[in-house]
C-alpha cells in the first residue's frame, strides 16, 4: 500500500512509532508522521520500533487477541467483523494478523524461547543438572556416538557444544519421540550443508558431516553476501550491515552447521542469542568459534520461514498443508524440510 501522511506533526525525522494498529508503522518525515503498511507477515514491534516477523514482534491491538489468551484448541469459526463488498488490502491484512495470532503464534513463540547464556555455559556432558531437553538428547546420542557420526568434524563442533546448542532452546527435543526424528533430520542436513563429500577419505558420506565451519572459498572474501547491504530496504534497515576496520561491509557468508548467511539471518539469530541484533552483525565470525556454530542450526530448525513453516512444525505434525500446498505437492516429510531451507 502507499504511504499516507497523517498530518500529525513530529519532531525527530526518521523516528518511528506504531500506526493505527500493529500492522502499520508511522515514520517522522519532514516534520509529519507518515503511515505505511509493514511487509507481509510482519507487524510493528514496540521493542525495536520497526516491523518484525509477526511471531517475533511485541505489539497488541485492542481488537487482536494477545498470545496466551486464546485457547488454541478452540475450533469454533472466527467471528470476524463483516466486510461490505470487496475487502481492501488493509482489511485483508488485519484478518491475516488475527488468524495468525490465534492459530499458532503462541506455539511458535514458545518453540523459539531461549535459555540464558549464563545457564547454557554451565551445560556439560553427564551433568545431572543439565536442562531436561539436554538429558533427553544425551539418552539418544552419547559422546561416543557423536564421534562415530561425525569423525571428520571441525573441533568447534564438539559434543559439549552440541549439548549447549540444544540447551539454548528448551522446547527443542522435549519428548524422546519427536527428538529422535528431529535429530535425524538435522544430522542429515548437517551432512548436506557442511559435509566433506569426499569419496577418498575412508568414511561413507553420511558420516562426513560438520567438516566445514565456514563456506568453502569464502573465508577471505565476501562471496557476494553483502551485495544487498547498500540497498535501502526494510531488510537493511532492520538488520543493518556493519563495516569492518577496512571500511568495507562485514562478510555474511555461510557459517556454522546450517551455514546461515546474509545480514538478515545474522541479525535475527543475534537477537535470539544476545537480545541485540548488532552483536553478530558487527562480529559475524563469532558464529564460527563457539557453540553458536551448532545453535544456529537448531535455531533455523525451529524458526518459521514465512510463508513456509518451521522444520519442527513439519516433524511434529502441527503444520497441515493447505490447498495451495497440496497443489504444489508440498507434503509433510524430509523433502519439505529441504524445501524450507532452500
Amino acid at each position: 500500500s502507499e504511504d499516507t501522511s497523517t498530518q500529525t506533526p513530529c519532531q525527530v525525522d526518521g523516528s518511528k512509532q506504531k500506526g493505527q494498529n500493529c500492522a502499520l508503522i508511522q515514520t517522522c518525515t519532514n516534520g509529519f508522521l507518515v503511515e505505511s503498511l509493514c511487509p507481509k507477515f510482519h507487524q510493528y514491534d514496540t521493542v525495536s520500533q520497526s516491523c518484525q516477523w509477526i511471531h517475533l514482534a511485541k505489539c497488541q491491538d485492542d481488537d487482536i487477541e494477545a498470545p496466551g489468551v486464546v485457547d488454541e484448541a478452540d475450533d469454533e469459526p472466527d467471528q470476524l467483523p463483516p466486510v461490505s463488498g470487496v475487502p481492501n488490502l488493509q482489511q485483508v491484512h488485519d484478518t491475516e494478523v488475527r488468524l495468525v495470532m490465534k492459530y499458532g503464534l503462541q506455539r511458535i513463540r514458545r518453540s523459539v524461547s531461549t535459555l540464558s547464556n549464563d545457564e547454557v555455559e554451565k551445560i556439560a556432558p553427564n551433568r545431572q543438572e543439565n536442562p531436561q531437553n539436554v538429558l533427553v538428547v544425551e539418552s539418544l546420542v552419547s559422546n561416543r556416538e557423536w564421534n562415530i557420526l561425525f569423525p571428520l568434524r571441525n573441533p568447534v563442533y564438539s559434543y559439549r557444544s552440541f549439548l549447549q546448542a540444544v540447551g539454548k532452546f528448551p522446547a527443542f527435543c522435549e519428548s524422546e519421540e519427536i527428538c529422535a526424528k528431529s535429530l535425524a533430520v538435522i544430522f542429515a542436513h548437517f551432512t548436506q550443508e557442511t559435509g566433506a563429500h569426499d569419496s577418498s577419505v575412508g568414511y561413507p558420506e553420511w558420516r562426513q558431516g560438520l567438516y566445514y565451519l565456514e563456506e568453502a572459498g569464502c573465508q577471505d572474501r565476501d562471496c557476494g553476501y553483502s551485495s544487498n547491504c547498500a540497498q535501502s530496504t526494510w531488510l537493511t534497515e532492520t538488520w543493518p550491515c556493519q563495516r569492518g576496520k577496512s571500511g568495507r561491509y562485514n562478510h555474511y557468508h555461510g557459517r556454522g552447521a546450517k551455514q546461515i548467511s546474509y545480514n538478515y539471518n545474522y541479525g535475527q539469530f543475534s537477537t535470539f542469542m544476545f537480545d541485540n541484533a548488532t552483536v553478530l552483525l558487527q562480529s559475524p565470525e563469532r558464529i564460527a568459534n563457539s557453540w553458536l556454530a551448532l545453535a544456529s542450526a537448531i535455531w533455523f530448525f525451529l524458526m518459521p520461514q514465512p510463508p513456509k513453516p518451521s522444520m519442527l512444525e513439519v516433524i511434529d505434525g502441527s503444520w497441515k498443508p493447505n490447498a495451495e500446498d497440496l497443489k504444489a505437492q508440498l507434503l509433510p516429510g524430509f523433502g519439505l524440510t529441504t524445501h524450507i531451507i532452500n
